[in-house]
């Protein structure tokens, strides 16, 4: 039994460093859709041949470079390289903030305190309202589908059809797969890291909001909130027409909802965590797209001066 001063010393500090926390990943959110820096893109330099594989758009023949692109090694040599420069760009996104972005983390920061502050009081809410009609139907939804915020569950899947989409050259279920996996991993990363630090415990143990220990609750923040709402925006991204991204992002907030309704996580925990999820999400798409189209000069055959728009396929 440790002694109550320790023990109260102990909580200000985990206090601290959920407020820090949360701070960092609303940094992320903000800094992350400022331009790439250089680190990034040294680091993006050196993937050689899988970076370099643009199909212009004047209709110039495969060539034995992009043919080269179907190699399974060089490819797996391009993939852990733009990873690598993913995660150091968005990692070290909260350096990049300019003044606008340091308002907006300002604000949603606020936003995230009070919820914090009424932690409690939220949770009760949820747990008294939870056998309303609306609410019990939106949240055996979430009930239903709740594996698919859990990494370990769904991985396989999603590398399964990394691999499918790979081998039968179907574009659209490769770039998704793969777009998924990398927010999982860049996100899980800062998730594991920070349950760790914070140390907060779920509700189901009894122990209220501000129970803290380093190394033993894993509350803060949530991550199926962060996966879910990873996958939510991929998809939104590629299926763009509106009714699609309602019921992608309805489908998120149910889980959400249920991870409150079930004792998994307190208000505060989601609702970063979501955040979170979202802005890594966003910036990997990004940073895809950006790779993916790029402009150069260009030199016809009867004289002049362009520019050419590559694509990479």
């Amino acid at each position: 039994m440790p002694y109550p001063r320790l023990t109260l010393c102990r909580n200000h500090l985990s206090r601290a460093l959920f407020a820090a926390a949360a701070a960092l990943i609303v940094c992320l959110l903000c800094g992350s859709g400022l331009e790439a820096g250089t680190l990034r893109d040294s680091i993006n330099g050196l993937c050689g041949p899988y970076c370099n594989l643009l199909l212009e758009c004047d209709g110039v023949e495969e060539s034995d470079t992009v043919s080269a692109w179907r190699r399974p090694f060089g490819d797996l040599g391009g993939a852990v390289t733009t990873f690598t420069s993913d995660a150091i760009h968005i990692y070290t996104s909260p350096f990049r903030l300019n003044r606008t972005r340091a308002l907006w983390v300002g604000g949603i920061i606020a936003t995230t305190c009070i919820i914090y502050i009424y932690d409690e009081e939220i949770y009760d809410w949820f747990q008294r309202n939870k056998n309303e009609d609306f609410y019990e139907w939106f949240n055996d939804i979430g009930e239903s589908i709740e594996a698919v915020g859990h990494m370990g569950k769904t991985n396989r899947y999603y590398f399964g059809a990394l691999v499918l989409g790979y081998v039968l050259k179907i574009e659209p279920l490769t770039t998704i797969s793969a777009q998924i996996l990398e927010s999982h991993f860049i996100g899980g990363g800062i998730k594991n890291l920070l349950n760790v630090l914070v140390g907060r415990h779920r509700p189901y143990e009894g122990l209220g909001s501000d129970a803290y220990d380093f190394n033993d609750g894993t509350s803060f923040p949530s991550g199926h909130a962060s996966n879910i709402f990873q996958v939510a925006n991929i998809l939104s991204h590629h299926f763009r027409h509106w009714p699609f991204r309602v019921l992608f992002f309805s489908l998120a907030t149910s889980i959400c909802l249920q991870r409150v309704a079930s004792s998994e996580h307190w208000p505060s925990d989601v609702l970063i965590a979501a955040v979170f999820g979202y802005a890594v999400s966003r910036e990997v798409l990004r940073l895809h797209e950006e790779r993916r189209i790029s402009l150069g000069p260009a030199v016809p055959g009867g004289g002049g001066v362009g520019i050419a728009v590559h694509f990479k396929f």
